[in-house]
């Protein structure tokens, strides 16, 4: 090979070399533009996830806004209003133009609120027991083929499609028991409601339900408490106009019964009136029948004043067995009409004082005493006063074996003008085997009690089994009960 041929050789050598070397870099060049290509092709995709994730996100965050600003007004509305609410509020938020609320009124549903819809039918849906059992059962809500292909459930169908075609029904639920339905259209685009907004609805629904629910129950309370407040003014009324009475009756009771009192003493001081043994006898009765009626006349007179009397300033130191003692005088006249009775004290000599009016306290265990010589039975009568210390204050317990008391009656024997037997065939004695009379006895009695800071109770295992009575009154100074 010559000299020429050589330098041809290596210039085209070299040439070659050039060209692969430019190759070479066009395609380096073309990997980085790809490289860049597909980068920025990956990045708009992960710029396109990353968006649709975010507004996914907001749209939630903005669902569950509105869902804490819709249950937050639900308290504040009636139940025709919160029905309304709930319509407007379904058709903004998902965008359905068709929307029907009923409320559940006895065995039917009334049409509450209506939107979108030109008249407002039907105006009534008829639910029957299986039509019931049936919503209940299945809480979830169906597509509008599932209610024509249901047999139960059909005729509410047949009701709703003269008028309309709704797409689903929400069954309102509160407490296993429907109290309305939701019926609502297609979207406005056609498209079916996707499973978020049927579960959204889903929840909106139960808050509506629950707010239904307990606005009925809230009318039940107040309708309730309006019943109870009529009932207190009757009864108040009522125990007014008695205690009116009650002092009418003493004043018109006293003038009549005065004058028989000084007419008999007449009679039976006058020398000349020449009475036979027998017409003494006569007037003896009469004035011992005065006198029952004095006693009836006075504790009219007690239980008129029951909330006056003596008050804690006016009460003085004494002693308890000085005061007892006192009540147990007066009863021996009565355990005299009953030997068949017998009484037995148990009272030990170191009592405290107290602070009473003396006269006022033993009328209340007389009155204690006698009630129980009254409701003692004639053969093997016992009555037991067992008093006793017990802290800062002295416990009197007086037991009988009589007729006992139910216990389903303990709480009404303090009650004025209370009799718990019918003793209107029986005599009026105050004494006597069941023998009649005002039903005032206890409640004095436990008026007294309690002006002296002290209270009175009793036990009893019911009828045959005799009755505790328990009087407290508390040692040295008392506090009246206001």
């Amino acid at each position: 090979m010559n000299l020429r041929t050589r330098r041809r050789a290596r210039a085209g050598n070299r040439s070659t070399a050039r060209l692969f070397r430019v190759e070479s870099r066009r395609r380096r060049e073309y990997l980085q533009v790809f490289a860049v290509l597909v980068y920025l092709e990956v990045t708009v995709m992960a710029d396109s996830q990353t968006h649709r994730r975010t507004t996914r996100i907001q749209q939630r965050a903005y669902d569950a806004f509105t869902l804490n600003e819709f249950t937050s007004q639900l308290d504040e509305l009636g139940i025709e209003q919160l029905a309304n609410y709930f319509a407007v509020t379904v058709c903004g938020q998902f965008a359905v133009p068709q929307v029907q609320i009923f409320l559940r009124k006895d065995a039917k549903l009334v049409l509450a609120a209506s939107k979108g819809l030109d008249r407002r039918e039907p105006e009534t849906l008829e639910i029957t027991r299986q039509m019931h059992a049936e919503l209940v059962s299945r809480k979830q809500p169906r597509r509008f083929e599932e209610i024509i292909a249901n047999a139960v459930l059909a005729p509410l169908a047949d009701a709703l499609t003269p008028h309309w075609r709704p797409a689903v029904i929400f069954p309102m639920i509160h407490k296993s028991s429907l109290v309305g339905l939701c019926a609502i259209c297609s979207r406005l685009d056609g498209r079916p409601l996707t499973d978020y907004q049927t579960n959204l609805l889903s929840a909106m629904v139960s808050h509506v339900s629950l707010a239904i629910g307990n606005s009925h129950i809230l009318e039940k309370v107040h309708e309730t408490t309006r019943l109870l407040k009529d009932i207190d003014r009757e009864r108040q009324a009522l125990h007014e106009s008695r205690e009116d009475f009650v002092r009418m009756a003493c004043h018109e009771f006293n003038t009549p019964l005065t004058i028989i009192n000084l007419t008999l003493n007449m009679l039976l001081d006058d020398a000349n009136a020449n009475l036979t043994a027998y017409q003494k006898s006569l007037i003896g009765e009469i004035r011992q029948n005065c006198e029952r009626l004095a006693e009836i006349h006075n504790d009219l007179i007690a239980l008129a004043r029951r909330r006056s009397g003596p008050c804690a300033a006016e009460y003085q130191r004494c002693s308890f067995k000085a005061v007892f003692e006192h009540a147990l005088e007066k009863t021996h006249p009565l355990l005299g009409q009953r030997p068949d009775v017998s009484l037995h004290v148990s009272m030990p000599d170191d009592l405290p004082e107290v602070a009473a009016d003396k006269e006022t306290l033993a009328k209340a265990f007389v009155n204690v005493i006698q009630n129980a010589i009254k409701y003692t039975p004639e053969t093997g009568g016992k009555i037991v006063v067992d008093v006793k210390k017990e802290k800062d204050a002295i416990l009197c317990r007086i037991t009988d074996n009589g007729i006992g008391i139910e216990p389903e009656h303990l709480d009404k024997v303090f009650e004025p003008f209370v009799e718990l037997i019918d003793t209107r065939k029986r005599s009026s004695s105050k004494t006597r085997f069941l023998g009649a009379g005002m039903g005032l006895g206890l409640t004095i009695a436990r008026d007294i009690v309690e002006r002296h800071g002290g209270k009175i109770w009793l036990t009893s295992k019911g009828k045959n089994t005799g009755t505790s009575v328990f009087l407290q009154i508390p040692a040295g100074p008392a506090t009246p009960a206001q």
